[in-house]
């Protein structure tokens, strides 16, 4: 038997939105992990262009699916309780930027990492405003800067 728990909006997990260029693939996944392990329910980026794939390798079909998975991305920050801002060494693309103007104008809180990101055999990959140099305690999941502190991303 299939038995669903009702949750009111005061009661149910943080809903957080991963926002970040999709160049840092493996730090998105490393704050999916974090974000999961910190009890949120994330709404990460589901394709990596930057990757060769079938769906996108002719430069038409490309540009479409990008607007329709940008117009996607949107939609996930209109559910997002919370944006977090993956971003190593404070790299900030147009993508990402369009997407932090358009949290902001919902009123989302933004948040950026504290944990430090970790590459397969390649060690911390971002230290920077947001993030912590010292690797962070199991204890330490989430968390970071918000609200006026942080510099708009242009």
């Amino acid at each position: 038997m299939h038995h669903q728990t009702a949750y009111t909006s005061a009661s149910r997990p943080t809903i957080v939105a991963l926002c970040g260029s999709t160049r840092y693939w493996d730090a998105l996944a490393e704050a999916n992990l974090y974000e999961t392990a910190a009890s949120r329910i994330v709404l990460a980026l589901g394709c990596n262009m930057k990757q060769l794939h079938p769906l996108w390798e002719d430069p038409a079909r490309a540009d479409r699916l990008k607007q329709q998975l940008d117009e996607l991305h949107r939609r996930k920050i209109d559910l997002a309780d919370e944006v977090l801002i993956v971003n190593p060494g404070s790299y900030t693309g147009d993508s990402t930027g369009n997407e932090i103007d358009y949290a902001r104008s919902l009123g989302k809180p933004i948040r950026y990492p504290r944990y430090v990101f970790r590459g397969p055999a390649r060690g911390p990959l971002a230290s920077g405003p947001g993030m912590a140099v010292p690797p962070c305690r199991t204890d330490d999941l989430g968390g970071g800067a918000t609200g006026p502190e942080r510099r708009r991303w242009r």
